[in-house]
């Protein structure tokens, strides 16, 4: 349900009836085969085989078959050019800052000029949080007992490029 909601929110971002849209680190499909599933003409990529496979398995269930290829982002190319690039769900975060760079870059060269890059990071949240009931799962036998100042390191953004 969750993932029609942004494919819903992504369509209204753009305004473009039949886009072509890029989904670098597709992994398993989560949001590829829903654009898939609203006819729209969608392809990705991701460094794992694995991945891609369980993708192209959910996908033929629903009797669609996805264009997907193993690719790392930071040595991506194409001669297409893409209305939206999108990386959700904080994928993009998991590469450091050099690959992250180059990856750009590279999306950036096959976005057509008025196309966007939507992408979902994690940063760090710098506020602290005071949690009072804790159990220590990691003791012979567990304990609860107050922990202060602990940090909450995940907070969701959306960025568009």
């Amino acid at each position: 349900m969750i993932n029609r909601l942004r494919v819903s929110f992504i369509f209204h971002l753009l305004r473009i009836k039949q886009p072509k849209v890029l989904e670098p680190m597709c992994g398993n499909g989560r949001m590829l085969i829903p654009f898939m599933e609203k006819g729209v003409d969608i392809e990705g990529f991701d460094i794992s085989e694995d991945m891609l496979k369980v993708c192209r398995q959910k996908a033929e269930q629903l009797n669609l078959t996805p264009t997907v290829y193993c690719e790392k982002i930071e040595v991506f190319k194409s001669d297409k050019k893409y209305d939206l690039i999108l990386i959700p769900f904080g994928s993009f975060s998991l590469l450091p800052d050099e690959l992250a760079e180059r990856g750009l870059n590279n999306l950036k060269a096959v976005l057509k000029d008025e196309g966007k890059i939507l992408l979902t990071t994690i940063t760090r949240y710098n506020g602290i949080e005071d949690i009072h009931e804790w159990i220590e799962t990691n003791l012979k036998h567990s304990t609860r007992r107050p922990l202060l100042n602990i940090k909450r390191f995940i907070l969701m953004r959306i960025i568009v490029y």
